[in-house]
């Protein structure tokens, strides 16, 4: 092998360059190894991600019993959900910029210690005696350091992926992790009905909340011992990322990331609005807390866990990311136009259920879907940064909706008033608690309907606008490549084979091929074509 090298037909001593990520091939391949750990990490992240979502959506399932508790109006109530949004932008930012340049254990512990004290205030605000303002003062703090810990740890599933994980498991891993997000919605959608019956029990569920927080918080910090693991578990996972700010200009440059960028964030924002908004939008029409919360939220989080294990599993087998996450966005939005014109219906109530079911089977794919293809658009531009900004695309746009439909929202008719279950579906529990006058109860049949508009819209855009290479997967493939002439190589010396320059991954001594002719090889190559996305 080291007589090869000195007749010049391959200099190994290359390091990695990022404006031609192809000449990754002039690094030697790197040792492979995976390590158990990495499921404990996957494990304490998704507790996390799992807690933080039930924590922002808590009230949702019971809004107007929570505003009756908390003496408030019913868009105070929804502000506890986009305050989430609100200091979630600034702290993306922050958070794209610490997992880059600090490491993915620092950013865990901070985001995991973060939302544990914004869970212990949030229990302190319904603590009786409290104040009226004080206790809207403090449930509010909660909610701000548990939306500040909240991108921290929604950029994280990715990253652990592509640091831990081997190739064949990153969609998977990716689809775990990110689930437990709506797992997080759907629990909370079931057990937020459950224990409220009336407004003194909200203390009892904002205590059942904590303890996750406080749970994952002691984890983090007991088992969490590094950022990476000392020997990659792929070949691009070796790789050294863009520098933070070199990063952000090619994303800036790059037209496909920010078709992802406007399309799967927009996703993100209407998984938002519809399960913030779902308890109001059925309990006008006599549907109660209940099956608005427990079946119809099961049935949306259910057939989101299972549509995003079986769209992981294919999409790991078969690295269709592009044709999947379109055939999942087209179906996704088809079944949002079922549930908008089925959920004003009284007695209605299995096809509302299916119809939510159907929008977690085709919409919750798109989210770790999407952060494949962010990273397999913009690599080696650091994965944090990349997928963490479509993230803050899914905030922006999921606070810009709520804020936008509820003042789409009218007056329940007179003659629709005897049919509403808006306050608890206890009927003998006063709905106003300690209130002077009721919560005014809305209709939001115009309001679902932009939101299927704005859903169609961004879906078309995706659908025909969207085309990528899947630079990580050539980098990948060009590097099995190099290997594969390593070995040849080390076996034609070990033979004695004589003046051979150099040999061809698939070597024939008939025809031998110049390896250095394979580093010019460019992702963006039409050699690369086998991995472009086309529809």
């Amino acid at each position: 092998m080291n007589n090869l090298k000195n007749r010049g037909c391959c200099d190994t001593s290359q390091g990695i360059k990022h404006d031609d990520p192809g000449e990754e091939m002039e690094k030697s391949p790197p040792e492979i190894h995976t390590y158990k750990t990495r499921w404990f990490i996957l494990f304490v992240l998704s507790i996390l991600i799992l807690s933080n979502s039930m924590s922002r959506i808590a009230f949702g399932p019971v809004a107007y019993t929570s505003a009756a508790f908390y003496e408030t109006k019913i868009e105070v109530i929804n502000w506890f959900a986009i305050v989430y949004m609100v200091v979630g932008i600034p702290s993306g930012i922050l958070a794209t910029w610490i997992m880059d340049r600090i490491g993915l254990r620092y950013s865990l512990l901070l985001s995991s210690w973060l939302h544990c004290v914004g869970s212990v205030l949030r229990v302190i605000s319904a603590i009786e005696n409290l104040g009226y303002t004080e206790s809207l003062a403090t449930v509010f703090a909660g909610h701000i350091l548990s939306g500040i810990a909240q991108p921290f740890l929604m950029f994280a599933p990715t990253k652990v992926a592509a640091l831990w994980f081997p190739d064949n498991q990153r969609a998977l891993a990716n689809t775990i992790a990110t689930s437990s997000n709506p797992l997080g919605i759907m629990t909370a959608n079931i057990l937020s009905p459950v224990i409220v019956k009336t407004p003194k029990d909200i203390l009892t569920m904002l205590i059942v909340y904590a303890c996750p927080a406080v749970l994952g918080a002691i984890l983090v910090s007991a088992g969490v011992r590094q950022s990476r693991p000392s020997l990659p578990p792929s070949a691009s996972a070796e790789t050294e990322p863009e520098p933070f700010w070199m990063g952000i200009k090619k994303l800036l440059s790059n037209r496909q990331y920010w078709l992802i960028f406007l399309c799967i964030g927009g996703g993100i924002g209407i998984y938002t609005a519809i399960t913030v908004f779902l308890e109001q939008m059925l309990c006008p029409w006599g549907y109660e807390d209940f099956f608005a919360g427990v079946v119809c939220g099961t049935c949306l989080v259910l057939g989101g866990v299972v549509g995003g294990l079986i769209a992981g599993i294919i999409a790991d087998r078969t690295k269709r990311f592009t044709l999947i996450s379109k055939l999942s966005y087209f179906f996704c939005i088809g079944s949002v136009a079922f549930f908008t014109f089925i959920h004003n219906k009284r007695s209605q109530e299995a096809l509302i259920a299916l119809s939510c079911a159907l929008i977690g089977f085709f919409g919750l794919p798109l989210f770790p879907l999407g952060n494949e293809l962010v990273v397999e658009t913009t690599y080696p531009v650091e994965v944090a940064t990349s997928s963490g900004l479509v993230f803050l695309s899914g905030q922006l746009q999921g606070m810009l909706l709520i804020l936008v439909l509820q003042k789409l929202a009218t007056p329940v008719a007179p003659e629709f008033a005897n049919i509403t279950k808006c306050h608890s579906s206890d009927s003998s529990v006063p709905p106003t608690g300690g209130m002077t006058k009721p919560v005014p109860i809305r209709d939001m049949t115009i309001s679902s309907y932009a939101l299927f508009g704005y859903s169609a819209f961004i879906c078309l855009i995706f659908l025909v606008l969207f085309r990528t290479t899947y630079r990580r997967r050539n980098m990948e493939q060009i590097l099995s490549r190099r290997k594969s002439y390593l070995k040849s190589a080390d076996i034609l010396e070990d033979n004695d084979v004589g003046n051979v320059e150099c040999i061809s991954p698939n070597f024939d001594s008939k025809n031998a091929v110049d390896v250095r002719r394979l580093p010019s090889t460019s992702l963006d190559d039409s050699s690369a074509k086998t991995s472009k996305s086309n529809f």
